[in-house]
């Protein structure tokens, strides 16, 4: 834990996001009512004032509820030439993961093995697999369900 007294969770059943008390062990989910033990859960963002976490939660809540269906005359080809771009400038992998999740989540809503696959005819970024734990353990993605992740904005 970083000393922070609050923090925020997204529930894996509903997955709606809410502000917890890190000093305990359990805390409920208040949209759908089950159990979660905080030692299992994924903490996003720490704090130890109360009103910035209200603001964190409900932006966390809008991020993670807009998903953007893309628009028909977008072609998928145009959204990887131009991740493949904006990732070919200097910067760390972590920098260029946060462009492809960046990307990938605005067009998609979320992102999967199937968009990285995608990605990676046009630009190599290490074996799927590989890269999809690193997407696992960045602070900035969330997995809502097995292989699917969002890029939450704070």
């Amino acid at each position: 834990m970083s000393g922070k007294r609050y923090g925020i969770v997204v529930c894996p059943s509903c997955g709606f996001a809410r502000a917890v008390d890190l000093r305990n062990k359990t805390t409920g989910c208040s949209h759908c009512d089950k159990r979660l033990k905080l030692s299992k859960m994924r903490i996003y963002y720490h704090t130890d004032s109360m009103s910035e976490l209200s603001w964190a939660v409900g932006r966390m809540n809008a991020a993670l509820s807009n998903s953007k269906i893309p628009s028909k005359e977008k072609k998928e080809s145009d959204i990887y030439s131009r991740i493949v771009k904006e990732i070919k400038s200097d910067g760390t992998r972590h920098d260029r993961l946060l462009i492809v999740a960046s990307i990938l989540t605005h067009e998609f809503g979320s992102f999967g093995e199937k968009e990285l696959k995608m990605l990676s005819e046009r630009v190599d970024l290490g074996e799927i697999d590989e890269l999809m734990d690193e997407f696992r353990k960045l602070k900035e993605i969330y997995e809502p369900r097995e292989g699917k992740f969002v890029m939450v904005d704070f």
